[in-house]
């Protein structure tokens, strides 16, 4: 009997080792699929500036008009950009310091009745 709870235990912490790689690889997967879906789309946007420029040109606006109205085109971008960054920081503060405050009544009340139940169904 001790030789079979030896080999389960052997057996469980294996499986748990396997699983942690798994997940491992799994998180690196998707980080490095991030890492160059956002290295795709920043060669998209600076392509899309650089048209934005050629565009200008062709319809006869001087060059440097042209450089000034996609520098303010970027900069906007960029600006928009920094806002919903913040704007998701303070989001995700909230969300943190929202997990730490105290339970709302109606789930203590749901965690008793869980409890009676429970209790109801044992005894």
């Amino acid at each position: 009997m001790e030789k079979l709870l030896a080999i389960v235990g052997l057996t469980q912490k294996a499986y748990g080792r396997w699983l942690l790689q798994r997940f491992m690889l799994g998180a690196t997967l998707v980080l490095g699929l991030t890492l160059m879906i956002g290295i795709l789309i920043s060669a998209l946007v600076i392509t899309l500036f650089y048209l934005l420029y050629v565009v200008l040109i062709f319809y006869s606006v001087a060059p440097l008009a042209a450089l000034a109205v996609v520098t303010l085109t970027a900069m906007a971008f960029i600006a928009l950009l920094i806002y919903f960054t913040l704007r998701y920081v303070k989001r995700l503060r909230r969300m943190q310091s929202s997990i730490f405050e105290k339970a709302p009544t109606g789930s203590r009340i749901t965690d008793t009745i869980s409890a009676f139940f429970d209790g109801l169904t044992k005894g």
